[in-house]
């Protein structure tokens, strides 16, 4: 058979891609990305982001099944119902209809045995069971095979998720309050439900048939931590907490749900899936857990490796996807440390290990930096990198004293903007810019330290002479020149605005809209449209009811989240970002740029490094709403100036910001890095 694989390269993914290429199969890699180098003997296709609407049909051309793992693979409480139905729900079913449509014979699905008891209220298993639904009723209308898996949690060495942090705090001799939690549990291993994806797929009798999948044994979580523990060499620290005391923790803490399902039995009965398919498990429970363990805590022992050190995974995925592709260029092994939200999937596909943490943007805690210092500290030590690069200014303090504590000998701190800090003129914010330039001076600065900067001034703020041999400028994080590529500009009128950020104060959401009503009220035939995500870690962050009650207004429209920014480029004439902090250098002027669209922006740091006044667009002095009005009214009016400032900012890109050239400039510091002899003061 020929099968199309989506989540080709994620952990699931990747795993029965390989076990059906070994049974013989054609494979068909679905990616959302663009793999930096994939195997050679698989077929690669870029389907793009689930949530957006993809066309099928190419990629199922000729193919004779689908293996769909791509999805969320855990909700955070920060994730909208929206969203998750939109990647696991709605996408499932588009998936579905498109195979439909090309006669795919058996259409195979990686469920979730939680999907069994989604009435508790579990936002993912409820989406899971929905999904699950959805592809019964279609391929039901349309005559296609439909076969469902649901595995209870998967192990294995490429595991991000709960599994992998239970064995990171094991080896890093953290006490467990687990001795209680004795109650049964079923467990998969990832070689194990591999074989199961492609008994079903050869096997008639699989047709439209649900089948949890297992390992032969069962466990607890308290014997699983023993297991673990004995695979590290490390003692058993386990205290023996009541599980009554632990759910009462739980509730308070808001992690009620989670604790439960620690102490709870978790059993699933696979005698469906050994009867119908005589399928049992290839691999021993124990030897599964010991390989996975060894795998996670032995990755590539002889290669070099990076740790990207950032606050949030999709801060990562958004600007820096660039600086891992070159990172693996130079052969390096790639860790990604981070609050983990619903990015590590993409991450993942790039061919990263990531290790999650607890951190919050907003925190203004000094026992949370404390905390935060600590906690990268153990990790820094247990990954032992060869470069630690931290990105944004939270974690360049934080990050940067981790990796001295830890003796790394390389490090990039990489502040990217200076933000509410530098822009705040309280005491409390002046306190805290003289503590971080003390720090950042005398604490960070040491041979084998790199500071990146976005634009010129950001250095001197944080005392240091930007013409120092340690300071490298760079023009942000660099913006593919195919992907952002020109357009015809849409008819006018009206002229549509975009903004393309997060949807907060400090980004200048509120003044833009002002400033289109001012332009509106002149006369100006002109639409503003919103798109980006609430931000729930920003304490300036719009709500969702504010920004509806803004999309009612006449000329306004929030869209939410965009999965395809070079399509609201190809829509829109201009863009806007009235920002009122201190960017780097703002990504979403770089994009438009590349794009061929004028900006309207403020003269501020940041801004103006990408947007020259009068030449490719125009800057208006901060919190100017009228002055941003008579931008908008000037180029509403007049088409050729908007083309000849398109023009000019895609020159301006292509000189400067593409992602080839930053990325060149970053790979000379990692070589530089590398190759810098112990001991030398370089």
């Amino acid at each position: 058979m020929k099968i199309f694989v989506t989540g080709a390269t994620g952990f699931v993914g990747a795993a029965c891609a390989d076990a059906l290429a070994r049974d013989g199969h054609v494979v068909v890699c679905g990616t959302r990305r663009r793999v930096v180098d994939g195997a050679p003997q698989r077929a690669w296709a870029v389907h793009g982001d689930l949530a957006s609407d993809i066309d099928w049909r190419d990629h199922l051309t000729g193919c004779d099944g689908v293996l769909h793992c791509a999805g969320l693979a855990s909700v955070a409480d920060d994730v909208s119902n929206e969203d998750v139905d939109a990647i696991n729900v709605e996408a499932t079913a588009r998936l579905a209809e498109a195979a439909a449509d090309a006669g795919i014979k058996r259409f195979v699905y990686i469920s979730s045995a939680l999907a069994a008891t989604a009435d508790d209220g579990n936002r993912y298993a409820t989406s899971k069971r929905a999904a699950e639904k959805q592809i019964g009723e279609i391929a039901g209308r349309r005559g296609m095979d439909w076969v469902i898996l649901r595995p209870p949690m998967i192990y294995g060495a490429g595991n991000s998720g709960n599994f992998a942090r239970l064995v990171h705090r094991i080896e890093n001799g953290w006490p467990l309050p687990l001795a209680c939690a004795t109650a049964p549990k079923s467990f998969v291993a990832i070689d194990n439900l591999a074989s199961a994806v492609a008994r079903v797929f050869e096997n008639p009798h699989a047709r439209n048939r649900t089948f949890f999948v297992a390992d032969d044994e069962q466990t607890s979580t308290a014997a699983l931590v023993r297991d673990i523990a004995g695979t590290l060499g490390q003692p058993v620290r386990l205290l023996p907490v009541p599980a009554s005391v632990m759910q009462r923790l739980g509730r308070v803490t808001g992690k009620a749900r989670e604790i439960k399902s620690l102490f709870d039995p978790a059993v699933v009965d696979t005698a469906d899936i050994r009867k119908v398919l005589s399928w049992s498990p290839p691999v021993a429970q124990g030897d599964a857990i010991r390989d996975a363990v060894l795998g996670m805590v032995h990755q590539n022992p002889q290669r070099r490796k990076i740790a990207f050190v950032v606050t949030e995974d999709w801060f990562m995925c958004s600007h820096f996807l660039p600086l891992i592709r070159e990172a693996r260029v130079l052969d390096l092994d790639v860790i990604v440390i981070t609050r983990v939200r619903q990015h590590a999937a993409v991450l993942q596909a790039e061919g990263v290990r990531v290790i999650a943490i607890n951190a919050r943007r907003s925190s203004a805690n000094p026992l949370a930096l404390v905390f935060g210092v600590g906690q990268l500290r153990a990790i820094l030590r247990r990954e032992n990198p060869d470069i630690v690069h931290a990105i944004a200014l939270r974690m360049v303090i934080a990050g940067g004293l981790a990796a001295r504590f830890a003796g790394v000998r390389n490090v990039v701190l990489a502040p990217t903007g200076l933000g509410h800090l530098w822009s705040s003129r309280g005491w409390p914010q002046r306190i805290a810019r003289a503590m971080i330039r003390f720090v950042t001076r005398h604490v960070l600065r040491r041979p084998g330290t790199v500071f990146v900067f976005e634009n010129r001034d950001d250095p001197a703020d944080l005392g240091l002479d930007a013409a120092g041999h340690d300071i490298v400028v760079v023009a942000g994080a660099g913006v593919d020149s195919e992907i952002f590529q020109p357009s015809l500009a849409p008819p006018a009128p009206p002229l549509k605005i975009a903004v393309v950020s997060r949807m907060t104060r400090a980004k200048g959401v509120l003044d833009s809209v002002a400033a289109v009503r001012a332009a509106r009220a002149g006369g100006a035939d002109v639409e503003l449209h919103l798109f980006g995500a609430v931000d729930t870690d920003n304490l300036g962050a719009l709500s969702e009811s504010e920004l509806r009650a803004l999309s009612a207004e006449g000329g306004i429209t929030w869209h939410g989240v965009s999965n395809d920014v070079p399509s609201v480029w190809r829509a829109h004439h201009t863009a806007m970002l009235l920002t009122s902090y201190r960017e780097g250098i703002p990504r979403t002027l770089i994009e438009a740029a590349a794009c061929g669209r004028p900006s309207i922006a403020t003269d501020v740091i940041g801004c103006r490094e990408i947007v020259r006044d009068g030449v490719d667009g125009f800057l208006v002095p901060p919190g100017d709403v009228l002055a941003a009005a008579d931008a908008i009214i000037a180029l509403a009016g007049d088409a050729r100036r908007r083309e000849a400032f398109g023009q000019a900012a895609r020159a301006h890109f292509l000189d400067v910001f593409t992602e080839a050239a930053i990325r060149q400039r970053f790979a000379d510091v990692y070589r530089r890095m590398l190759n810098r002899e112990p001991g030398s003061g370089e």
